[in-house]
């Protein structure tokens, strides 16, 4: 007997999207899901799409809300959700017919699966495929994994992966609606932390990922966005969440050098656009001294301003 899925699709002004990515739905083989669409307070004519569907399939369900992000409407997708499973898929984005199927039977006696991916990157042109190879068999493995984005870069996002809503409800697991970057790798670790530490694999690209300048970070790098800062508060509650479950000292030297890396690459990011601003820095500082301690964080910036006098 098959168990429900609940899809939860956040949608904001994706009317050139949106066909394409609820018609990868109900095109799956799997068919026990319902799909929850959280329209995020979108001005131009998503609502009148996404009310036809819902008028056209009974497993469609819509709520609206004011505009307060995708962490908040995914919190509401998990506050109405009721099948056994959740996945959660961007309504830009979209996914192969076998998606829902073999991510459910991936799972097994782990207490989520994943699946592979391709990204489709539309501002440079450059595709790339990651496909995972085996079953991660425990909370070590995944967090070396989720850091290290040159061998296992499945690892670091939501869309990929079918979770356990029992898990999520008892462990009262939601997206920090404060944070706007990043805020799907915190959940993702912070349900690893809480379930059995193993993920099953489907190791095919099963999700079609679409970056345009019409994305989230597309946006970003055309025109800063000082929301980004929330990456490096997304890095913090991470470690903090890892120290907390004892995690070996390799697995915070690799978390330390992530949110280096976010904080640099923040930097870069302001530094293009010729927004700087004193208040974003101090910001920045502040956040990375919580990370790191003063001591560590006014060495590591003392390097790096040599690297670039040299």
């Amino acid at each position: 007997m098959n168990d429900k899925i609940s899809i939860i699709v956040p949608v904001f002004n994706a009317v050139d999207f949106i066909h394409s990515c609820v018609n990868c739905i109900k095109a799956q083989t799997y068919q026990d899901y319902e799909v929850i669409l959280v329209d995020d307070g979108s001005t131009d004519d998503s609502i009148r799409v996404l009310n036809f569907y819902c008028t056209q399939d009974h497993r469609f369900q819509l709520y609206r809300q004011e505009h307060r992000g995708a962490s908040a409407a995914r919190n509401v997708g998990i506050k109405y959700a009721t099948g056994c499973y959740i996945c959660f898929i961007d309504a830009d984005d979209q996914i192969a017919p076998s998606y829902l199927n073999d991510l459910y039977q991936a799972i097994g006696v782990a207490d989520s699966s994943m699946c592979g991916f391709k990204k489709i990157d539309l501002l440079s042109h450059i595709d790339c495929e990651v496909v995972p190879q085996k079953q991660i068999e425990n909370l070590e493995e995944n967090l070396l994994g989720f850091y290290n984005a040159n061998s296992t870069d499945w690892q670091r996002y939501l869309w990929n992966r079918m979770f356990k809503r029992t898990i999520i409800i008892e462990k009262n697991l939601r997206f920090r609606e404060n944070i706007f970057y990043k805020e799907d790798g915190l959940f993702v670790v912070q349900y690893l932390c809480a379930s059995n530490g193993l993920v099953g694999c489907a190791g095919k690209a099963l999700y079609f990922y679409y970056r345009s300048i019409n994305g989230a970070m597309g946006k970003t790098w055309h025109n800063f966005d000082e929301k980004i800062i929330t990456n490096l508060e997304a890095h913090r509650l991470i470690i903090e969440e890892i120290r907390h479950k004892g995690v070996s000292d390799a697995v915070l030297s690799k978390s330390f050098d992530q949110a280096k890396y976010a904080c640099n690459w923040i930097f870069q990011m302001i530094n293009q656009t010729k927004s700087f601003k004193w208040s974003s820095f101090m910001r920045i500082e502040k956040i990375m001294i919580s990370i790191l301690g003063l001591r560590e964080y006014l060495f590591w910036r003392t390097s790096q301003l040599i690297k670039l006098l040299k």
